[in-house]
């Protein structure tokens, strides 16, 4: 009866981790079931209502039946949050122009999923829901990348044109880019397993050739995706690993990866010289789209330097244009929103999510997050499942450290003995 219970708690926190990664968009958008979409599909409604309901009345009941208090979980991020959201919504009040919540309503869930995760694992301590977390959003992932791939191959919803379906093979053999649903989404949320699949294959206890199929399967739906953002990202967590694992094998990789990178360029100006159209766009930075994203971004430096402090309020930021395009970067449209202050103190309650200390995990983690936000305009509500996943790191630390201390005592308390 209690392990029915506990595997209740499992089945439901696995589907509240879909929400959380915002899974069910990625049917909504292929099968093109607009009416299930809320904000372009980037808002958790109306899918998630009812999930943040459950988990709510869940988190309450158990609160109730424990001794323990959801209070005693809140920190000094909770309350620097709080106050975040309030100073944004105050700023879209003075702005003096419409009030617009698009740009923090997103910090609003992100926050909130986080709060009641935590609530969640408060309440049930001695059951490893960190480990479950790590686990079921590698599991989630790895599902919407096999269906990018199934895309690529024709079986499901994939091509944004039609035109493109029966030349998409000879395009892509051609080093293009084909433009499908979802394309830059499934990268980065690929960068985001290629993290977990890194620094947590101990935690996975995968079947190593699952294992290195769910590897081979994520990178070869990214080189097919050819997400600039999302290349950079995952080719910084490969070289982080690397230096991690030691300076001369680092060395004699990197070596490798600068010899494959000039022959890829070698091949790319061959290409070009034959075909203008078949350049590998991940070594284009020339290209419309390359060019219109670097002065998108030198164009928002030069916005956020005439508000620095209070910036513009998400109104103003959107109508903030170049060429009647907006900046694709969460992290610029939140400065330019709202000022480079309140974008230091997002990061500083960022940074205390989970209480982690410095490790691996930790580090990498923040390219993903770094990357992600930078060149990608969405807030990705996993954002805040990376600090749950790295303070769990940080946990084992904590308990590596305190066995040796304990081992250290009782060694010294036989010497005495002796």
């Amino acid at each position: 009866m209690i392990r029915a219970k506990y595997n209740f708690h499992y089945i439901f926190l696995f589907l509240f981790i879909a929400s959380w990664l915002n899974i069910p968009d990625f049917i909504y958008y292929r099968w093109d079931l607009t009416k299930l979409q809320a904000f372009h599909g980037k808002n958790l409604l109306p899918y998630f209502n009812p999930i943040i309901l459950m988990v709510f009345f869940s988190l309450l009941m158990l609160s109730l039946k424990s001794k323990k208090k959801i209070s005693d979980a809140m920190g000094g991020e909770d309350l620097i949050f709080l106050g975040l959201i309030l100073y944004m919504f105050l700023i879209e009040i003075v702005s003096g122009y419409n009030f617009s919540a698009r740009n923090f309503q997103p910090i609003i869930f992100c926050y909130l999923y986080y709060f009641l995760y935590r609530g969640y694992s408060h309440q049930l301590p001695h059951h490893d829901l960190q480990k479950f977390l790590i686990k079921s959003t590698a599991v989630w992932i790895i599902f919407i990348t096999l269906i990018h791939l199934l895309g690529y191959m024709g079986f499901v919803p994939h091509f944004k044109r039609m035109d493109l379906i029966d030349t998409a093979l000879s395009r892509m053999l051609s080093f293009q880019r084909v433009d499908t649903v979802l394309i830059n989404e499934t990268s980065y949320y690929i960068a985001l397993l290629i993290y977990i699949l890194v620094f947590f294959k101990d935690i996975l206890s995968m079947n190593k050739y699952i294992y290195l199929s769910s590897f081979a399967l994520a990178n070869i739906v990214l080189i097919l995706n050819q997400t600039r953002g999302a290349f950079l990202c995952v080719g910084l967590l490969y070289i982080y690993k690397l230096l991690l694992s030691g300076w001369k094998k680092a060395v004699i990789t990197i070596i490798c990866m600068i010899g494959l990178l000039s022959f890829a360029i070698g091949l790319y100006s061959i290409a070009d010289t034959y075909d203008s159209n078949s350049a590998i766009r991940i070594l284009n930075l020339m290209d419309s789209s390359g060019m219109e994203r670097l002065n998108l971004y030198f164009f928002s430096f030069e916005e956020i330097l005439k508000n620095p402090i209070l910036g513009k309020g998400a109104y103003l930021e959107r109508k903030t244009r170049l060429g009647g395009y907006v900046v694709h970067s969460f992290i610029l449209r939140q400065i330019i929103s709202y000022g480079i202050p309140a974008f230091i103190v997002f990061m500083i309650g960022f940074l205390k999510l989970g209480k982690p200390m410095p490790n691996q995990a930790f580090f990498g983690g923040l390219i993903v997050i770094f990357f992600t936000g930078m060149f990608d305009p969405y807030i990705y509500y996993w954002y805040f499942i990376i600090p749950m996943m790295y303070s769990y790191r940080c946990s084992d630390n904590v308990s590596y450290k305190n066995a040796i201390k304990l081992s250290d005592k009782l060694s010294s308390s036989k010497e005495i003995r002796v």
